[in-house]
């Protein structure tokens, strides 16, 4: 070959390299965004396309919520939060969506309060905290706080007959 047959080779096998993400099938999309942090997808994907809502939204998906920005795996195991305007418009737009569909939800200790004040969550039975030092943990369980309050709400659910429970309907 030619130096002018290898430039045409070249510029063939680079012009069918541009993939769109588009084009990829949902199986792989989804397995994209189950390796990504759920906060990052739902923020950056909601209504950009009706196909991205279909899978960010869907309910195996967001059944778990990790609402930390990220966790640093070390010697001092360190959780981040989530950027302020990132949790607003989680807070506004994204919770309000999914709110009856979350069964676990991950909390650190700048969001937590927004996070459970946004909406009810019929669905939950897990909640995470996570890096609350122990004197701001001490202070929530003992102030009249949202959290104290779920969890009277828990507890007194889980001594009695029942199996169902809404853990805020008395809130």
């Amino acid at each position: 070959m030619n130096a002018i047959e290898l430039d045409e080779l070249d510029m063939n096998i680079s012009n069918n390299n541009h993939l769109n993400i588009l084009n990829l099938p949902n199986e792989i999309l989804f397995i994209i965004f189950k390796k990504l942090n759920i906060v990052d997808v739902l923020y950056s994907l909601m209504d950009v396309t009706q196909r991205f809502d279909q899978l960010a939204f869907n309910p195996f998906y967001i059944r778990n919520i990790n609402m930390t920005s990220m966790t640093m795996k070390s010697f001092y195991d360190s959780t981040y939060s989530i950027d302020n305007q990132v949790l607003d418009r989680i807070c506004k737009n994204i919770l309000p969506r999914i709110y009856d569909q979350v069964n676990e939800l991950v909390v650190e200790q700048y969001s937590m309060e927004r996070v459970l004040h946004t909406v009810n969550y019929p669905q939950l039975y897990s909640l995470t905290l996570t890096d609350f030092p122990e004197e701001v943990l001490l202070n929530y369980l003992t102030s009249n706080t949202i959290l104290r309050k779920l969890l009277i709400v828990f507890i007194l659910c889980n001594n009695s007959v029942m199996y169902m429970c809404n853990l805020f309907e008395i809130l």
